[in-house]
């Protein structure tokens, strides 16, 4: 579910200007500002979207966990590789600010690379992944 919520929250400026928002018109509303709004007041719109990332972190770590758990080093790896994509995405979401409805974030593939070297390398041990996913939080 984090990860949906990642590819929510970094495509969000473009579903934006493709006329759709996935947000919750309550939550809109209760700032009173509306899905049309959103790309000319992103600095008023930035507690909802932070809240979502939140929740994004939360739900990642859930996944951690149940990667962690995982005993077969190859499996461990491919199922926690997505995490910690979505562990630096949402860093580089919340860096960007306001600026993210505006850009394109995404993860180089230099530092998708060095994740997937460093589990090969490390035998996706627990330690280095652990490791690897508080290096990319926000």
């Amino acid at each position: 579910m984090g990860l949906q919520l990642i590819n929510v929250l970094r495509d969000a400026g473009g579903d934006l200007r493709a006329g759709r928002s996935y947000f919750p018109e309550d939550e809109l509303r209760a700032i009173g500002l509306s899905p049309t709004q959103i790309l000319s007041e992103p600095d008023r719109f930035q507690p909802i979207y932070r809240s979502w990332m939140e929740k994004a972190q939360d739900d990642l770590e859930c996944g951690m966990q149940y990667s962690s758990a995982i005993r077969n080093r190859r499996v461990r790896a491919a199922t926690v590789l997505p995490a910690l994509i979505g562990a630096r995405t949402l860093a580089l979401l919340l860096k960007a600010g306001a600026d993210a409805l505006h850009q394109t974030i995404k993860v180089p593939r230099r530092e998708v690379c060095t994740m997937i070297t460093s589990l090969a390398f490390h035998f996706a041990s627990r330690a280095k992944i652990d490791a690897i996913f508080k290096r990319s939080k926000p």
